[in-house]
């Protein structure tokens, strides 16, 4: 069995910033009025950001990170210094949300969870810290799933891939396509929009292609084209301050 490559990776990185920052540009600084077919496209190519958010978290956390309790602090991390401008920027409807580094969070502590379990020989100690983080995972999935972003269906689409990618990655076709159908499943409850849906099930059908490769047959990004991970990591929360910062401008001008 050949080992799961991590590069591909490097691509997606570029992909999911782009398309989440059009995302953004639309649903905070375009209107649908007066501008549709410009706020339709950036928000539909949108879609494509969340699942490959996910897919990534899900592919680091089961073959490459050796420090998950850190990797689900520094997501936690980010998701509070993006809380503030995220809650200036979206219209709430009065309702307490909780931006996407929340939802990514709550699914690393499941789907490392159900990591954990299936490990042969696992400790007492880290058995019982496995079945812990899992319980918590999805018992604030489920009563923040009105206040999180995607909702407790993005949270498990996190744990969900890792069961594909890890059929997938080992040969185990028929399962890992049965294991897919679940991912597809959770992929198509995150968007309303016909578009909107099918832009989403098109990323996570790329990772379930790329997790059938084990990661191969992607080619290596050059090493200076590669986000550095200074900025991989801060772009979520900066680009966020930087937008409010913004909406200020434009609202002052008009």
């Amino acid at each position: 069995m050949i080992a799961p490559a991590s590069h591909w990776t490097d691509w997606a990185k570029w992909l999911a910033l782009l398309t989440m920052t059009l995302d953004h540009l639309a649903r905070f600084i375009l209107t649908p009025s007066g501008h549709d077919a410009a706020f339709w496209l950036m928000a539909t190519l949108g879609r494509l950001a969340f699942p490959l958010f996910a897919g990534m978290i899900a592919w680091h956390a089961l073959f490459d990170t050796t420090r998950p309790l850190r990797y689900m602090a520094r997501l936690l991390f980010l998701a509070l210094l993006a809380q503030v401008p995220f809650m200036l920027l979206i219209d709430t409807g009065g309702i307490i949300r909780l931006n996407v580094c929340t939802t990514l969070t709550l699914g690393l502590m499941v789907g490392w969870a159900g990591k954990q379990l299936v490990t042969p020989d696992l400790t007492l100690r880290a058995r019982t810290l496995a079945i812990a983080l899992g319980f918590i995972g999805l018992t604030l999935g489920y009563a923040l799933d009105a206040h999180i972003e995607y909702g407790l269906d993005g949270g498990l689409l996190i744990p969900a891939l890792m069961g594909a990618y890890a059929l997938l990655t080992q040969g185990r076709r028929l399962e890992g396509l049965l294991m897919s159908l679940p991912v597809l499943w959770l992929t198509m409850r995150l968007n309303e929009a016909p578009l909107s849906t099918a832009s989403a099930v098109l990323a996570t059908l790329a990772l379930l292609g790329i997790a059938a490769r084990a990661g191969h047959g992607v080619p290596r990004l050059a090493r200076g084209a590669r986000l550095p991970p200074w900025l991989w990591r801060s772009f979520y929360p900066a680009h966020l301050w930087l937008l409010f910062g913004l909406v200020l401008s434009l609202e002052a001008l008009t």
